[in-house]
């Protein structure tokens, strides 16, 4: 009678770690910090997006100004990072465990204009010169 009571217990533990395995949530999520500050000469505006939901969004970012964000990374969910200037979204990347950004680091907002093009835009870039402008 023991035994089988050992037995059940052992299965019923067997199935919650796999339940818990296979559920997203049971560990601690991967996060990262990431400080970016506002080097180009305009005010610029933005918004974290997970899900199509705003989680965070920041006005008035202006010259100069650091932010430092805490998100947490999610494989099938990315994090978006858009960049407004008077009200139009000019600029957006995707964090995602596989483009890098994991880690946390200091990220930058400049702005460029690429060739041909008629307006500036803006890009969210790591600080050790890895991400390289378009050409003029």
């Amino acid at each position: 009678m023991k035994l089988k009571r050992v037995l059940s217990l052992v299965m019923v533990l067997v199935l919650l770690a796999g339940l818990c395995l296979s559920l997203a949530g049971c560990g601690e999520p991967e996060t990262a910090t990431y400080t970016i500050t506002n080097t180009t000469p305009n005010t610029v505006a933005l918004k974290w997006i997970r899900k199509v939901k705003i989680q965070q969004q920041w006005s008035d970012i202006k010259p100069g100004d650091v932010l430092e964000i805490t998100m947490d990374i999610h494989k099938k969910d990315p994090n978006i990072l858009s960049v407004f200037f008077g009200g139009f979204k000019v600029g957006r990347d995707v964090i995602t465990p596989e483009n890098g950004f994991v880690d946390g680091g200091k990220y930058y907002i400049i702005i460029f204009r690429t060739p041909g093009a008629s307006k500036d835009e803006y890009k969210i870039v790591p600080d050790d010169g890895s991400y390289v402008k378009p050409a003029q």
